[in-house]
């Protein structure tokens, strides 16, 4: 078939022309250069860190060989490769598709491309899931296999698989949040700016530090219970409300420990 000969749109109703661009969508990751950018840098930002610390550390404070030294590295490690990724992934994310709806708005092909066989769902569609599949395996699986592989190493045996992709998950449905986000306000204004700063402002209102730090730190928390086999019901609650359920449970505990802090208060509450 010659390269400039047209693709007959397959699908009717509200998926019409969504596997033409989903395709197209789909190559901007994989048929580019883009993936082995995004892979090698994310390898470096999330992965390069744990190496130092498991194997060049401990020789530079003189700890290898101390009694206790394995287990508690491996600990550390763990909880810091989440930290890492709940803090570089959302501004990642943000960079990285942020532009996929406004550039096709400034640019005008969003309304060239629209009164064509293909359905306004169709079109946002691909681009999410595209984006979402290209997010998901480069920053979050890949990273996610080669930080688990490196601490079963240092450790001399397999860690915990069901905690540590339990706690994977995690992450992967906070960055689905993020993806959504991006994408909607890209979808109501033009504006980089306003698109990058909503988006830095909410993740501002999640950082330590921020207004909301209570609530990343019960994330943090939360990801940490997983990967240490800890999973009590709240932490479910919160897999499946993740990350709104984070917020709600970080606000529940603050109640409870005001309570708690209240001795009244809480005789009155049990009768």
């Amino acid at each position: 078939m010659p390269e400039n000969a047209f693709i007959e749109v397959k699908e009717k109703g509200w998926l019409t022309g969504f596997s033409n661009m989903f395709d197209n969508e789909n190559g901007q990751w994989w048929r580019t250069e883009k993936w082995i950018i995004q892979l090698t840098a994310w390898l470096v930002l999330l992965n390069l860190s744990l190496a130092f610390l498991l194997y060049v550390r401990p020789y530079i404070t003189g700890e290898a060989g101390s009694p206790g030294l394995v287990q508690a590295n491996v600990r550390m490690v763990s909880g810091l490769f989440f930290s890492l990724a709940g803090i570089y992934l959302p501004f990642g994310i943000a960079i990285m598709t942020h532009d996929a709806i406004i550039r096709e708005r400034e640019l005008r092909t969003m309304a060239w491309v629209l009164p064509k066989p293909i359905s306004r769902t169709s079109f946002a569609l691909s681009k999410v899931i595209a984006n979402t599949i290209g997010v998901m395996v480069l920053m979050v699986l890949v990273p996610g296999i080669v930080a688990y592989g490196m601490i079963s190493f240092y450790n001399g045996s397999f860690i915990n698989a069901l905690n540590f992709f339990g706690a994977l998950g995690i992450l992967a449905l906070l960055c689905m949040f993020y993806i959504s986000l991006v994408f909607m306000l890209g979808s109501i204004t033009k504006s980089r700016y306003a698109v990058l700063g909503v988006t830095a402002i909410y993740i501002y209102h999640d950082e330590p530090g921020g207004r909301g730090s209570t609530a990343k730190n019960r994330l943090v928390s939360i990801l940490e219970a997983f990967v240490h086999g800890r999973r009590p019901l709240g932490v479910w609650a919160a897999v499946i409300g993740c990350p709104g359920t984070v917020h709600r449970r970080g606000i529940i505990d603050r109640g409870h420990a005001h309570r708690n802090a209240n001795p009244a208060r809480k005789d009155r509450d049990m009768k």
